[in-house]
């Protein structure tokens, strides 16, 4: 009898064990769950693109995501010494920055986004229009991009998201749209296989092709 209860006990501790490792892990899921959208905004986003921009104020902002990339950031604006594109984005490395949280949630709990957002890797890197010249042109483009209003009914596997972002300091233009994912094999779709911004679909597809990003 004594046994048999040294091994119940046994038992139970090991199912409790069990169930406390189950919870935690569920626990660690949900908090990434809830936060991986919002702690990427804040990981990829530039500190203070205002101190970027000259007088004129003008900034571009490009987010593109996909099954087939990682999340990708470019910061566009005109700097004293000419234009500039910074480019922010996770690495295979690096891990995305969802897996990257499993981690940080792994060891605490109790991060909250800001902190998590300061704690995730990504890298950087700023390229300068005296190496890029290109983005000179792609620059001066964007005031004149023509924003379509009429929306897509086209679905995309895979597809890719884009979501561009025009201010000059004072009025702010925002559009996402889906598009065909190039770098995959073959992409499935219905409707009419097409962007629903076609003019700026191509101008971000231009600015991908330019920095070499995928």
């Amino acid at each position: 009898m004594a046994r048999f209860l040294l091994t119940a006990g046994v038992l139970l501790s090991l199912l409790l064990q069990s169930a406390c490792a189950v919870t935690r892990d569920e626990r660690i899921a949900t908090l990434v769950a809830r936060n991986c959208g919002a702690i990427t905004r804040m990981a990829l986003s530039p500190a203070d693109p205002k101190e970027k921009a000259t007088s004129s104020g003008l900034i571009a902002d490009v987010w593109v995501t996909g099954e087939f990339i990682p999340e990708i950031r470019i910061t566009l604006w005109e700097a004293n010494d000419g234009v500039r594109a910074e480019v922010a984005r996770t690495t295979e490395e690096l891990g995305t920055v969802c897996s990257q949280l499993l981690k940080l949630y792994g060891s605490s709990s109790s991060l909250t986004p800001e902190e998590a957002s300061k704690m995730v890797k990504v890298a950087v890197r700023v390229h300068p229009e005296s190496l890029v010249p290109e983005l000179r042109q792609l620059f001066d483009q964007v005031r004149g991009l023509r924003v379509t209003a009429e929306l897509s009914d086209s679905i995309f596997l895979p597809g890719r998201g884009v979501s561009m972002s025009v201010t000059n300091g004072f009025e702010r233009m925002s559009v996402d749209f889906s598009s065909p994912e190039p770098t995959a094999g073959g992409v499935a779709f219905s409707g009419n296989p097409a962007p629903s911004q076609p003019q700026v679909s191509e101008w971000v597809d231009r600015l991908l092709r330019t920095l070499h990003l995928p």
